[in-house]
């Protein structure tokens, strides 16, 4: 995979030329003339593709949850949750779905278990597993214990402490007191 391409559209450019310049001996370099001298017509482009995810020091996510609020940005866009983050002894949880979403996992992958109460998640090379009530996690199968385990809360939202699960998906994050606010960042 080329990872220097920027995240948005591949485009595929159709044009014409109605110059007799290309002829078929030296098409390539009769090629590069006619761009240079503007002997060609753009007919159509066609977008043949979407990046996804951004190469390495490419766009940097920034979002921000707060204690009680459904509401959360996403690079200062506003955005709505089902559940709110919520406080547990000294830990922040939040849904892991919502988090997952924030720094683009699309919804397709990441998937609920009602057999074994676990949740995958899939965010390029990385495959997370967490299961309600256990505090053992996997990253790439890789077992990462946590000190607490992740809950399911209504309306059916896994929520896990926020360190972990941003860890697990290769987020840095803070925590603000004052504000009770989240923010993570990921690149």
């Amino acid at each position: 995979v080329d990872r220097t391409i920027p995240v948005g559209d591949i485009t595929f450019e159709v044009f014409m030329t109605t110059s007799d310049a290309l002829d078929d001996d030296d098409f390539d370099d009769d090629f590069e003339a006619a761009i240079d001298e503007d002997w060609y017509e753009d007919v159509t482009d066609v977008i043949v593709g979407y990046v996804m995810n951004p190469a390495p020091g490419g766009k940097v996510t920034n979002a921000v949850f707060c204690i009680g609020a459904t509401t959360y940005t996403v690079d200062g866009k506003e955005m709505t949750a089902d559940v709110a983050p919520f406080l547990s002894g000294d830990r922040t949880f939040l849904s892991i779905r919502f988090l997952a979403n924030a720094l683009g996992v699309a919804d397709a992958n990441i998937s609920w278990n009602p057999l074994d109460s676990s949740v995958l998640i899939i965010k390029g090379e990385r495959v997370v597993k967490m299961t309600v009530g256990s505090t053992v996690m996997l990253v790439n199968g890789v077992p990462v214990n946590m000190d607490v385990a992740p809950q399911n809360v209504a309306p059916g939202r896994v929520m896990l402490p926020f360190r972990y699960a941003c860890e697990a998906l290769g987020a840095s994050c803070t925590w603000d007191a004052a504000t009770q606010c989240v923010t993570v960042v990921y690149q």
